[in-house]
């Protein structure tokens, strides 16, 4: 029985796999050995579909490993492997499939739910104005990263930060950093984390925030050779108590003293 579960599970993963991989958010990853030349400036408005286009792959593109993650679990691979008893002494091996699958497709639903429901809202409120929401208060900003690839110039990055205060501390929080897959581990999240960093202490702010989600390892690895901290780990409220805790997301809180 363990290599009939182990048979159906695999069949299972790689069927969402493939979903995912033709699916709008999902991509192929591929490290191609390119040199550019890596420019970042400020947020222009004829940057907008770009930028909304880079923000909701990247976010989305997260839906797969955190679907692996949670399915790797003891409690969801306890419940993979009772259900797919159950359905083979209740009717055959597809009666295991099937209640498998579904306990399965809930899971992913659950991931797909949150990443694709957190881009869907910042769509439709802070990244419907770019302008308006990071260009037009002291202490926001927002850049982008861009590089000449294939003839012409085109966006690769992202990152804004927001002026916040908390009683007379007044500090900034970094938001919206999207790296492309084209110029990953090429240094360039580092470069538009520390613009951030260095415009905060440029602005008096005592401190950077920012959050990010615990699937996120390379951004999470990245934060701390910056300095970043792990301070708090928030719940997320914006979808259903079930949903959070069968997708199994977690959001960690980090932040960078600055010296004075």
């Amino acid at each position: 029985m363990c290599n009939l579960q182990r048979i159906i599970f695999d069949s299972i993963i790689n069927l969402f796999l493939v979903y995912d991989l033709t699916s709008a958010a999902g991509y192929l990853q591929v490290s191609v050995p390119v040199v550019m030349q890596l420019v970042i400036r400020r947020y222009r408005p004829s940057d907008r579909d770009t930028v909304r286009a880079l923000f909701s792959t990247g976010i989305q593109e997260h839906i797969t490993p955190c679907f692996h993650n949670r399915m790797a679990t003891p409690f969801c691979l306890a419940i993979t492997a009772a259900l797919c008893v159950a359905g083979y002494l209740l009717s055959s091996v597809l009666g295991a499939v099937v209640l498998a699958a579904a306990w399965m497709g809930l899971v992913y639903y659950c991931c797909h739910k949150i990443y694709s429901g957190f881009v869907k809202e910042r769509l439709l409120t802070d990244m419907q104005d770019i302008p308006g929401n990071y260009l037009s208060r002291p202490g926001d900003d927002f850049w982008v990263a861009e590089a000449k690839l294939d003839g012409r110039v085109q966006i690769l990055g992202m990152v804004a930060v927001k002026a916040k205060q908390s009683g007379k501390e007044k500090y900034g929080e970094l938001m919206r950093m999207i790296i492309s897959p084209l110029c990953r581990r090429m240094g360039l999240g580092f470069r538009l984390a520390q613009t951030v960093v260095d415009y905060c202490k440029e602005q008096g702010f005592s401190k950077v925030v920012l959050e990010t989600s615990a699937i996120q390892t390379a951004a999470v690895g990245l934060y701390e050779k910056l300095g970043f901290r792990h301070v708090l780990s928030p719940s997320i409220t914006e979808f259903p108590s079930w949903v959070v805790m069968l997708a199994n997301v977690k959001v960690l809180r980090m932040e960078k003293q600055l010296s004075a």
